[in-house]
């Protein structure tokens, strides 16, 4: 199978020039994502209500997508309708008391990240220990951080629900925003412009030359 020739204007020079100048949107989104994750650290309480209500419209959309998924396995008289029905149900109502019981889902939310916290830093210990990665010690630290702040959230829960999904909101958009920012920055800082090769212009040669 052969496929046809590309566009004769598209050559590497103009390939990287498009991606550099399509960078600069990454780092305006980097920018972006930082201010509002300082904004979610300025008004904690906020963005932990505000997740709660971006978790329900994520749990009513992966519901609906559940029972239509459901719904093509039944055409097809195929396995996992009745499945697909259940979950896509437990979502919609999950998403729903998301958004008319905020407060008591917002606890109910920390509880179950808590018990994450918990459990994924006890898992990532083990790990850790069992096989010896390079620079293992380091994800022994981050485990033991992982689960402390675990116990926290637990230990002072339903208190903790107040500021915990806010404070996350706001840190994961300030690493997120710095991530991008800095691959776009890397990206311009790789494909710069290359100065243009001088054109040489050649007389044609002649029986007198050797």
């Amino acid at each position: 199978m052969t496929f046809p020739d590309p566009d004769p204007r598209w050559t590497l020079q103009e390939v990287s020039n498009s991606i550099r100048k399509r960078s600069l949107w990454m780092e305006l989104l980097g920018v972006g994502l930082i201010v509002l994750g300082v904004i979610a650290l300025g008004f904690v309480v906020a963005a932990s209500v505000a997740t709660t209500y971006l978790i329900g419209i994520l749990l009513l959309l992966a519901g609906g997508a559940h029972v239509t998924v459901a719904g093509t396995f039944w055409d097809r008289r195929r396995g996992g309708f009745f499945l697909g029905i259940i979950l896509g149900a437990l979502s919609i109502f999950a998403g729903i008391l998301c958004l008319v019981y905020p407060g008591g889902s917002l606890q109910a939310l920390t509880l179950i990240l808590g018990c994450y916290f918990v459990g994924s830093g006890i898992a990532r210990s083990i790990i850790n220990v069992r096989e010896r990665f390079p620079g293992w010690a380091w994800g022994i630290a981050t485990s033991a951080s992982e689960i402390l702040l675990g116990v926290l959230t637990l230990a002072w829960w339903p208190g903790t629900s107040l500021f915990v999904l806010g404070t996350i909101l706001g840190v994961q958009l300030i690493f997120s925003g710095t991530t991008a920012f800095a691959v776009g920055s890397a990206i311009r800082s790789i494909l710069g412009p290359r100065p243009e090769e001088p054109v040489r212009h050649e007389r044609p040669g002649t029986r007198f030359q050797h």
